[in-house]
């Protein structure tokens, strides 16, 4: 149990005003009804509470039933932020904790605007968590939905997909029609499946403002979808893909959708392999029309001198126009100098940001070429199928894209089938994750390192009922070489730990691990970084920094 006094002290230092109440960052641990009693009392005595700030805490069950109760009192109530609110918590506390606060907005009769739980790793059963406050006329007035980094996949995409056409059903019926104005969902690994099936609810809104989807392994299928629904959203003014993968195919259909978005801001394709044929249609698509564009953002797109220079030649006729990002293309010398020039005969050479990391030039007759890539992408599914068995013996990134998730997981289930030891199901299990992780670097594209998570985060599922938890940081320190195992045959997955020091950051950000492993492992990470993990000082630094912050 906590100490009351110190307990009180950290509230001490709560902000109010406004209506707003606010707790953010003070790292309370509310695992029961003493620890969360002043904070309760706080949202009980707030005359007015609109605001109720609770990120970098973490809640419990006991504790978020309670607060859930206080807000019950507060019909004003109109904005939840409650980013970064579990950290350590298990799994399966995250959804009844959700649901306790959601139920004391729904019982209060509050009209929500904004729900922010970004940065909680809370995966598909999140979405479980928030369903019955999202389907409730509570939630008809929302207006900001910010789910960033909650590794949702694509089955928690479409269960949200799902909830909120629901939601915008019913409320049509009652005359309060949800218009949504913002949708964030980054680093979520919604990939096609569950793109499209937020594509479908988006465009029956048409009251979307503002969208940032990066980092979530969507395709050019599911990239279409989006734009096309982005078509109807004819007030959308901020539009953030980045680092998914377009190819020249998704930026034609973003493309297609720009002549409708005339109040457009932000556009935002950084490393979505748009290449030189999607920055032509870009180009057009703008056209100089666009009188309140203030940003393209285009680095690392392998665009050439003549695709860069279309867009440049459209930046420099937009008024409004602040800021064009190039930077990481395949320019060459000549390709910045007239990109320079260009911005400078029109007066908006402010305008470009540095060009320091071009790649130099490349051949110029590329169209062609870009749209068999385009083709070979669109396809992938269906003509670059790796057998499971191919992968682990020769694990690659274009092996690790190739595979299936079907076969993946029979794979693991043939393996798993004849082990009944918690530790070789443990080993076993955690092995396999790093021959996935192998082929991850720390600037390998967002569509490699999305599988690799994903198929891991689905191994776990098969092992969620056996129990094999508490060996799990034994098995991670094995797999990474730290301490021997009892195996004498053992081998490495990988020699190089780049991509497994990446995958185990991941790992022990999700719900099957357990919190009491975090100081273990991190005991044994900062012991062996200036020994065997000395030639990966920035992976396992970041990874330190993550287990320091849990």
């Amino acid at each position: 149990m906590a100490d009351v006094d110190q307990l009180s002290n950290l509230f001490k230092g709560a902000n109010v005003e406004d209506g707003i109440l606010s707790f953010a960052g003070k790292a309370i641990k509310m695992n029961n009804a003493a620890d969360a009693s002043e904070i309760v009392k706080a949202v009980e005595e707030q005359k007015v509470l609109k605001v109720l700030i609770l990120e970098g805490n973490t809640m419990g069950v006991e504790a978020a039933d309670l607060i859930g109760k206080a807000l019950a009192t507060h019909k004003e109530f109109q904005r939840a932020k409650w980013s970064d609110m579990f950290t350590g918590r298990l799994k399966t506390e995250i959804p009844p904790a959700l649901k306790f606060l959601g139920n004391g907005i729904m019982n209060s009769g509050a009209n929500l605007v904004e729900l922010d739980l970004s940065d909680n790793a809370f995966g598909p059963i999140g979405v479980e968590g928030i369903a019955d406050l999202l389907r409730s006329n509570s939630c008809y007035s929302l207006q900001e939905l910010r789910l960033n980094n909650n590794g949702l996949g694509p089955s928690g995409g479409k269960m949200l997909a799902a909830v909120l056409d629901e939601t915008y059903e019913s409320s049509c019926k009652a005359g309060k029609r949800f218009a949504l104005k913002v949708f964030v969902s980054g680093r979520g690994r919604l990939e096609n499946e569950g793109s499209i099936a937020l594509s479908h609810v988006f465009k029956k809104m048409k009251s979307l403002e503002y969208v940032s989807m990066p980092q979530n392994g969507i395709n050019p299928p599911g990239i279409k979808a989006l734009a096309e629904a982005f078509s109807f959203n004819t007030n959308l003014k901020h539009i953030n893909l980045c680092d998914n993968t377009c190819t020249v195919t998704g930026a034609q259909a973003i493309a297609e959708a720009i002549p409708k978005l005339t109040n457009l801001e932000t556009l935002n394709l950084e490393s979505c392999l748009i290449r030189t044929g999607g920055a032509k249609s870009i180009a057009k698509a703008l056209d100089g029309k666009y009188p309140h564009l203030k940003e393209i953002l285009c680095n690392y797109n392998e665009i050439n001198k003549s695709g860069a220079v279309s867009l440049v030649e459209v930046a420099a006729l937009i008024p409004s126009l602040r800021c064009i990002q190039l930077d990481g293309n395949s320019l060459g010398e000549e390709g910045k100098e007239l990109i320079y020039s260009t911005l400078e005969s029109a007066g908006k050479s402010d305008i470009i940001s540095s060009l320091s990391d071009d790649e130099g030039t490349e051949d110029e007759n590329e169209d062609g070429h870009e749209e068999i890539e385009d083709v070979a992408t669109d396809r992938l599914d269906e003509a670059q199928v790796v057998p499971v068995e191919k992968f682990i013996e020769s694990p690659s990134a274009s092996h690790l894209v190739g595979l299936t998730s079907d076969d993946w997981l029979r794979h693991v289930q043939q393996e798993l089938s004849h082990l009944n030891d918690e530790t070789d199901i443990s080993d076993r299990v955690v092995f396999l994750c790093m021959k996935l992780a192998s082929p991850l670097t720390t600037s390998c594209k967002s569509e490699i390192t999305n599988k690799a998570f994903s198929l891991c985060d689905k191994t776990f599922e098969v092992i969620s009922t056996r129990q094999a938890s508490s060996t799990l940081c034994n098995s991670l320190l094995v797999n990474l070489g730290l301490i021997k195992s009892e195996n004498k045959k053992f081998k490495l997955a990988s020699e190089d730990l780049t991509g497994p020091l990446i995958m185990v950051e991941h790992i022990v950000q999700q719900g099957y691990f357990p919190s009491q492993s975090v100081k273990t492992l991190h005991f044994y990470l900062s012991r062996q970084s200036e020994q065997k993990l000395s030639n990966y000082f920035h992976v396992n630094n970041h990874l330190l920094q993550t287990l320091f912050a849990m």
